[in-house]
């Protein structure tokens, strides 16, 4: 649609095999654009996709999906490909826009919650890991507590719960098992869902670790870590915060600010600081930054500055049907109440419920 309607470009679509079955769909929903000779969708694995890219037909390429399909395109693969992203040579010499994923993070800020707000926050965390199994760019990987909030333990046996209750998700998407193996190895002790192979939180994550796995590795599985900084109080504990994930997780797509609204008010301007400081394309304050990716309006995309020798999360942003030239970052913003406390609170919602919940 970006491509299309923003740009005004002439677009060949080619489906990942995985979600080949929703070709037809989009052959449907963009009819006028196929019959007018303005939209093509075809079909094909990575050689199709290499065919494509190299083609003197096609004058410029977007991708969705990891850093490494990103870095083979753009350099070429293996030994190879590493050297000449090092010596800034690339192979492509097409204009590339992306959007690739990355860790995307959770940040609770400490107060005093009730137990219907530990059940619903915990099942708002849980959705931002558990949908679609996790097979998604913009799935929580890494959940931020404060070391000094005395209902830590109480909000993770909350999350643990809904691990356990919520039924198994089809394991469709390849190298889910290779990447937990991973995890696994340098996190032996992480706790384990029978009921699914794949389900997996990392507890205790020590932050000051510069070899983490789940800081600087897309999981694109059911996998939750979480790590508890320090803080004095919830003003420095959220500054540690916005620096921690600035600084040391990988990827700039989009990050979770969740809190009690007297916390929030206590904090004042920090809040709106710690939102305009944090380097990611799309910002949720107690809603599921994910949300925002079902607004056409708004742009998608990771945070400004990348290129593509540290692409990040991606160059460039997509749906932005309101033709912004130069957007730094979208910011949405939900209850933290579930309905219909929110009403009782006067912290009104859009749905009485989202659809999206797990």
């Amino acid at each position: 649609m970006n491509r299309l309607y923003v740009f005004g470009e002439v677009v060949l679509l080619k489906m990942n095999p995985i979600n080949a079955g929703v070709g037809p769909l989009l052959e449907q929903v963009f009819a006028p654009f196929v019959e007018a000779g303005y939209l093509r969708i075809c079909y094909g694995g990575a050689e199709v996709g290499a065919y494509l890219v190299e083609h003197a037909g096609i004058e410029a390429v977007h991708i969705t999906g990891s850093v490494r399909t990103h870095d083979a395109i753009v350099f070429g693969p293996g030994a190879e490909g590493a050297e000449r992203k090092r010596r800034h040579t690339p192979r492509l010499h097409k204009p590339i826009s992306s959007e690739l994923g990355g860790i995307c993070p959770v940040i609770i800020l400490p107060g005093t919650w009730s137990k219907a707000d530990i059940a619903y926050q915990a099942e708002q965390v849980a959705t931002m890991r558990l949908l679609n199994n996790g097979y998604t760019c913009v799935a929580a990987q890494v959940l931020i507590t404060s070391r000094s909030w005395p209902q830590r333990a109480e909000f993770m046996d909350a999350l643990r719960a809904i691990f356990r209750r919520v039924a198994p998700r089809a394991d469709y998407y390849p190298g889910g098992d290779r990447r937990l193996q991973a995890v696994l190895e340098q996190h032996p002790a992480a706790e384990r869902f029978t009921h699914d192979p794949l389900r997996t939180i990392i507890g205790d994550v020590d932050p000051c670790n510069h070899d983490e796995i789940s800081f600087r590795e897309e999981f694109f599985a059911p996998i939750l870590a979480e790590t508890a900084l320090a803080g004095d109080d919830a003003a420095s504990y959220l500054r540690n915060a916005v620096q921690f994930c600035n600084e040391r997780l990988v990827g700039t797509l989009g990050a979770t600010l969740l809190g009690h609204p007297t916390t929030m008010r206590a904090l004042g301007p920090a809040v709106e600081a710690a939102v305009d400081a944090l380097h990611y394309g799309v910002i949720g304050v107690n809603e599921w930054h994910g949300a925002a990716f079902s607004l056409a309006q708004a742009p998608w995309g990771g945070y400004p500055g990348a290129s593509i020798y540290d692409v990040q999360s991606g160059v460039g942003v997509v749906h932005n049907s309101l033709f912004f030239d130069r957007p730094e970052k979208t910011v949405i913003r939900g209850s933290f109440y579930a309905f219909p406390r929110g009403v009782l609170h006067g912290d009104f919602a859009l749905f009485p419920r989202q659809p999206w919940l797990i």
